[in-house]
C-alpha cells in the first residue's frame, strides 16, 4: 500500500513513515517522528519531538502529541520522548506530553482507549486496554496498569498509581493509589467495593471473585489497620494470583493507597 498523505500536510524532513500510513489536512509531523504501519493521522493533529509510535493507531482530529511537559523545573530542550505501543485509539484534542527527565519516555501501551480532551501529562506509564474517558487528566509521573477503566472529569495528582482492572468513578478526585480489581469514586475518592462488572468482563473466575470480596472486607470494612490486613490476606488468601497481586501492590505503595470508605452501593 502507498501512503496516503493530504497535500495540505506538513511531514518534516527525517520523520520515518511506514508505507502505508494516513495523514490528513493540515498535519504536522516533525522531523524526530516515527509512525508504525496501518497508522491514520487525521486532520489538524501535531506529533512532534521523540515520538515513537506502533502501528495500528488512530490519532483523531486535533490530537497534540510531543510537546514539552508542563513543568516549570524541566527545560524545554531537555532530549525526551513518547513511545506509544499499538492498537491505540486517540480521540479528537487529547493531549500527551514527552518526559520531563533526559532520555526518559511518556509511555503508552497497546490496545487503549483515550477519549476527547483527555490529558496525560510528562512521565506518565500507561499499560495495555485501557479506557480513559473524555476530561479525565492524568497528573505527571502517574502509573496506570491495564485494564483499567477511568471514567470522564477524573483528576489524577502527580505520582499516583491505579492497580489492574480497578475502575475509577465519574468526576474523581484521585491523591493516593487505587489498589487493583477495587471501584472507587468520589471527592475525595473512596472505595466502594471490587469491580465486579469488570472482573467479570475480564472473565476472572467466580472463586477468584469472591477471594477479592473478602480481601476488599478485610482492608476496608474489618476494622484493622493495613499491616494486619495484608497479613490476613497473605494467609488465608494465599492461593488466589489476584488477592497476592492486590497484596504487592499495597506493599509497593509510595503515596499509600485510598483508605476511605464509601456507601456500598452499584456506579
Amino acid at each position: 500500500m502507498s501512503r496516503k498523505i493530504h497535500p495540505t500536510a506538513i511531514v518534516e524532513k527525517g520523520a520515518v513513515l511506514a508505507g502505508d500510513v494516513e495523514i490528513g489536512p493540515f498535519s504536522v509531523i516533525g522531523s524526530q517522528v516515527e509512525i508504525g504501519e496501518g497508522c491514520v493521522i487525521a486532520n489538524n493533529v501535531t506529533i512532534t519531538g521523540r515520538v515513537k509510535m506502533g502501528p495500528g493507531n488512530h490519532v483523531f482530529s486535533g490530537a497534540v502529541i510531543g510537546t514539552p511537559p508542563q513543568d516549570m523545573s524541566s527545560g524545554m530542550d531537555i532530549p525526551t520522548g513518547i513511545e506509544i505501543g499499538r492498537g491505540n485509539i486517540i480521540r479528537e484534542y487529547v493531549t500527551i506530553h514527552r518526559a520531563s527527565e533526559e532520555n526518559g519516555s511518556t509511555r503508552i501501551g497497546d490496545n487503549n482507549m483515550l477519549m476527547a480532551f483527555v490529558h496525560v501529562a510528562h512521565d506518565c506509564v500507561l499499560g495495555n486496554e485501557i479506557n480513559i474517558a473524555n476530561m479525565t487528566a492524568l497528573g505527571g509521573h502517574v502509573t496506570i496498569e491495564d485494564r483499567v477503566f477511568l471514567s470522564g472529569y477524573c483528576t489524577f495528582h502527580q505520582f499516583v498509581r491505579v492497580g489492574e482492572m480497578a475502575m475509577v468513578g465519574l468526576q474523581s478526585v484521585i491523591t493516593q493509589d487505587v489498589p487493583p480489581f477495587l471501584l472507587v469514586a468520589g471527592q475525595p475518592a473512596g472505595v466502594h467495593n471490587i469491580n465486579a462488572v469488570g472482573l467479570r468482563r475480564n472473565r476472572v473466575s467466580s472463586e477468584s471473585r469472591k477471594a477479592l470480596r473478602q480481601a476488599y472486607k478485610y482492608l476496608y470494612r474489618s476494622g484493622l489497620n493495613t499491616t494486619q490486613a495484608l497479613e490476613k490476606i497473605s494467609s488465608e488468601l494465599k492461593e488466589s494470583p489476584e488477592c497476592s497481586r492486590m497484596v504487592d501492590f499495597i506493599k509497593d505503595s509510595n503515596r499509600g493507597i485510598i483508605k476511605k470508605v464509601a456507601e456500598e452501593k452499584v456506579l
